[in-house]
């Protein structure tokens, strides 16, 4: 956050007693309000409103600024972080844009496209220390417009918003040099301007790290504002940062939000050659000069993340999280024309403002590291902060532990602690680990699956693995979902890309949960994807059957198909049904159910009854359908039966038949006629209940032909008896 402290501005001249200075307090907000801090560039009241948190170191009987660079140049942190050799392994921040969010406008600092850039501070600053400038440099309104805000009220060689841009810019690109960086200037230092500056610096496509020098006294109403700190939907992944705050004990929200990476500040020795010696926590604990000191402490409103849970227990959120150098005794160096003009414009910075862009570059790199294994940017609440205290336990070396110094209220010591969190970076392993915990990105291979089929050695997961990854570090774990766990075989397919084959048999066709998981022997990482297989049912195939039956015939328990389930798998006839549809002619069809029966291995038997008779010869269809229960799988068996035709009843009166034996005449006897007439009228009943209007006219002129037929025999009867 902002905390800008200057110190040891005298009239005239600057004494070697470093004092903070007053600190003015953010104008009230409709729902709360805040102060932003920055120390005093002079001795002097300011308005009432926010101020950066960044510190200016004043050597003894000097002025602050000066032609030339002072404090430490960014090969040498490069160096003492081990910065410098994540250079042409991993990246520079390349294709990652870093959002800067601060209020006003530094009128030194134009976009890269402006025929100004040339002069501005930005380059200014590349081409004393040879960093190339950025891909891309360009400020945006809170909005995220061209409508820039006018300069900090304070003036130029105050307290302001200009000196913590220059800081913030400068030192994200000293981390990062290939990053594109965007700088969005909120209308003023309130809280909602610049909480409106960060949902769009979020918001803006192609932005991974928002970095934010600024914050003020924690709020009951804070966590009301903790979604503003989140990755929006549908956006890569983004880090927010803050700085703690340069007032030792308790620091400031919005660093105390658990969707936020708090930095906090150390002192820190570099040894002749510009590695790393030591550092100590800053404040008034050994090696601090000055009366600032990195901000931490518990929180008041926000409980305890789970991410926090295995370093504390206080039931709240605590911060730091991170630390990186901020002790303004040992600041880095800074162009600000703005503020000191172009004959002086070097002045040395400290504060946990110069702390968090410094991580905000970092994220950048990590993320530039994932972007070339197909990976999407960190999201902060939900991978950067769990990764870091994760690596903190697992990777100790990751970080150097700060165990000495306090910033009031608390002591650094081993471990996690108040005044630095997990510690300040060993880059060259931090990033490539943070990197490892999401580089074996799986993704399952959707496959289709049949019961009973077996899968051989299939292609089931594809994922990425870190440069110089052999298919050997790796294992593979396949949960098939139906409780068989198998390992897989992985596969190098080229540049830095496995497979994961695997083997396997569906007995029960369904929809089962696959999960293929992945681990890395040699970074102890792993990754994981789920999908959902659908399997299906083995087929069935079915054989139709020759019947045979005569005109008002009953089929009585007769074979009406077979059919076979392709599963090896086997199965019990109450697996399946069976149903029959009997054509009799005239458009009637009559249902009735098949009995299954086993008749060798998977191959089942399906019998059926015709429950009523036919009214005529021919060759009908008879189909039978037989589903599987289980799986859904079904099948049409196709058969045939045969009817054999009797002779026909002629209409007209009858002549002498005998009604005891087979008829040979070519007249109906009086009982065939009365069998004629039962057998219309059954189907005349059917038609009428289940036929079309066609087939209720044909079945009404038959049954009464067949009337008439009948009324023919009976006279012919009666004729026939004595007189």
């Amino acid at each position: 956050m902002l905390n800008l402290s200057w110190t040891n501005w005298l009239k005239g001249t600057f004494s070697s007693k470093r004092r903070n200075r007053r600190r003015s307090k953010l104008k009230p907000r409709s729902r709360r309000s805040r102060r932003l801090e920055v120390e005093c560039l002079e001795d002097r009241t300011l308005p009432s409103v926010a101020v950066p948190t960044y510190m200016i170191e004043v050597p003894p009987d000097q002025p602050y600024q000066s032609a030339g660079p002072v404090g430490f140049t960014p090969q040498q942190i490069r160096t003492a972080y081990g910065i410098d050799q994540l250079y042409g392994i991993i990246g520079d921040g390349s294709g990652q844009t870093i959002a800067i969010v601060d209020a006003y406008d530094d009128p030194n600092f134009v976009d890269s496209t402006n025929p100004n850039f040339l002069t501005s501070d930005l380059h200014q600053f590349d081409a004393q220390f040879g960093l190339p400038d950025p891909p891309s440099f360009t400020k945006r309104d809170q909005n995220g417009g061209t409508s820039l805000p006018g300069t900090d009220p304070a003036g130029a060689g105050n307290p302001n918003f200009e000196g913590e841009e220059a800081l913030d810019v400068e030192w994200a690109h000293a981390i990062a040099p290939g990053a594109n960086i965007i700088l969005f200037e909120a209308n003023s230092a309130s809280p909602s301007d610049l909480n409106a500056a960060a949902a769009t610096a979020a918001n803006t496509p192609g932005v991974s790290v928002v970095s934010m020098s600024f914050g003020g006294a924690e709020t009951s109403s804070d966590p009301s504002d903790n979604s503003i700190f989140t990755t929006p939907s549908g956006h890569n992944g983004v880090t927010f940062l803050a700085s703690t705050g340069d007032n030792g004990s308790p620091g400031g929200y919005p660093a105390y939000s658990p969707n936020v990476v708090a930095v906090g500040g150390t002192n820190l020795t570099l040894n002749a050659n510009n590695s790393y010696n030591s550092e100590t926590g800053w404040g008034n604990g050994a090696n601090s000069s000055t009366q600032g000191g990195s901000g931490g402490g518990i929180s008041q409103f926000e409980t305890e993340p789970a991410f926090q849970q295995s370093v504390q227990n206080t039931g709240f959120r605590t911060i730091p999280d991170v630390a990186f150098v901020a002790d303004p005794a040992t600041g880095v160096a800074v162009y600000d024309s703005y503020n000191n003009g172009t004959s002086t414009p070097w002045d040395q910075v400290g504060g946990t403002s110069l702390a968090c862009p410094c991580w905000g570059g970092l994220i950048a790199i990590a993320d530039q590291g994932l972007a070339q294994i197909g990976v999407s940017s960190l999201d902060g609440s939900s991978e950067t902060l769990p990764d870091l205290y994760k690596l903190a336990q697992t990777k100790p070396g990751d970080f150097h532990d700060i165990t000495s110094g306090n910033n009031g209220s608390f002591s650094a010591g081993p471990g996690y602690d108040e005044v630095t969190g997990l510690g300040s970076p060993v880059a060259n392993l931090l990033i490539p680990d943070l990197e490892h915990l999401h580089a074996i990105k799986v993704h399952d291979i959707a496959f289709s699956a049949t019961e009973g089929q077996a899968l051989n050695s299939i292609p089931v997961a594809t994922f990425n693995g870190v440069n110089g990854s052999a298919a050997g570090d790796f294992t593979a774990t396949i949960t098939w979902g139906d409780g068989a766990v198998t390992t897989g075989t992985v596969v190098d397919d080229g540049n830095n890309t496995f497979s994961v084959l695997g083997s396997h048999t569906y007995i029960n066709a369904g929809t089962y949960t696959f999960t293929v998981s992945v681990q890395d022997t040699v970074t102890n990482t792993a990754g994981s994807d789920t999908i959902h297989v659908n399997v299906a049912d083995a087929p069935l195939l079915g054989f139709g059957q020759a019947l045979n039956s005569q005109v008002g015939g009953f089929l009585s328990n007769v074979l009406v198909g077979v059919f076979t389930d392709t599963d090896p798998t086997v199965r019990s006839p109450g697996q399946y049904s069976a149903t029959i549809e009997w054509f009799e002619g005239n458009g009637l069809v009559v249902t009735s159910p098949g009995r299954i029966v086993s008749f060798s291995g998977n191959t089942f038997e399906v019998f059926g009854d015709d429950p009523f008779s036919l009214p005529s010869g021919g060759l009908f269809p008879v189909e039978v359908v037989v589903t599987d229960l289980n799986g859904g799988a079904s099948v049409t068996i196709n058969s045939k039966l045969s009817v054999a035709s009797n002779p026909a009843i002629p209409p007209g009166i009858p002549q002498f038949g005998g009604d005891t034996s087979v008829v040979t005449s070519q007249f109906a006897t009086m009982e065939d006629a009365l069998t004629n007439l039962l057998l219309s009228e059954r189907l005349f009943l059917e038609s009428v209940a289940f036929g079309t209007l066609d087939q209720q006219q044909h079945g009404f002129s038959n049954l009464v032909n067949a009337f008439f037929a009948y009324q023919a025999a009976v006279f012919s009867y009666d004729m026939s008896l004595p007189m």
